[in-house]
């Protein structure tokens, strides 16, 4: 899986190349910083495509019910 993040106005806009079928999909996405954590749940079927409010240096995490879990610093 290859993802992808972009400042866009005042958000981050994560998108993943990744399946999104009932027994292969990503289940969250989550952005941590150091005092704030910002959770979206994902459902097979969606569009793997999130955007976040940036908050500042912190982590974009995502994770795969079969591959585990995926991070990118921000």
């Amino acid at each position: 899986a290859s993802d992808v993040y972009k400042r866009q106005e005042y958000d981050y806009v994560v998108s993943m190349e990744h399946p999104m079928e009932k027994t292969h999909f990503l289940s969250f996405f989550a952005y941590v910083t150091s005092d704030r954590i910002s959770f979206i749940k994902c459902y097979p079927e969606q569009n793997p495509m999130v955007r976040f409010p940036m908050m500042g240096h912190g982590t974009i995490y995502s994770y795969c019910n079969r591959h585990g879990l995926f991070q990118v610093s921000v």
